[in-house]
């Protein structure tokens, strides 16, 4: 849906643009059937061959590779062979938080082959901390559940 309520149908969007999903769990398999719905080109990269977010009708072509596991050279050079291999600059959704912070921390190298947003530095690594999060609510005024950040056993104790 658009704003006003407005439901986009194929046909409506820009489809040349393809889009690359990485780590396509649940949020992933939607992103894959929302945007494959509407004739855009999408790709998944799984960790796991046997994924069951891999299954969708909606993927153009998945692939098989582990952030988490390849070194950061070894996963920029894979992921730019792989902009390079569907022909085209794609947009590329990171949907976990290893993946997030991996984009976010090599974008400057990743943006020869992908699109993806601008993000202040430090701000992904902020939002997938909760300690971080906590603080950067209050900092700017959003309502957030007082919260402690024991540091020892003692803490706790004296917390409890």
């Amino acid at each position: 849906m658009v704003s006003g309520g407005t439901l986009l149908e194929k046909g409506q969007v820009n489809t040349s643009v393809p889009v690359v999903v990485i780590a396509p769990g649940y949020h992933g398999h939607a992103i894959a059937r929302s945007l494959g719905r509407l004739g855009i080109p999408i790709y998944g990269i799984h960790a796991d061959p046997r994924s069951p977010a891999a299954r969708s009708r909606y993927w153009q072509e998945n692939f098989f590779w582990n952030i988490a596991k390849a070194s950061p050279e070894e996963s920029i050079n894979w992921l730019l062979q792989l902009s390079r291999k569907i022909g085209s600059r794609p947009i590329l959704i990171p949907t976990d938080d290893d993946s997030c912070l991996f984009v976010a921390d090599h974008a400057a190298a990743l943006k020869e082959g992908f699109l993806f947003p601008n993000q202040p530095a430090g701000l992904t690594r902020s939002l997938s901390s909760k300690k971080q999060m906590y603080y950067l609510c209050k900092k700017n005024g959003i309502p957030a559940a007082e919260t402690n950040f024991p540091q020892n056993r003692d803490d706790v104790i004296e917390f409890s």
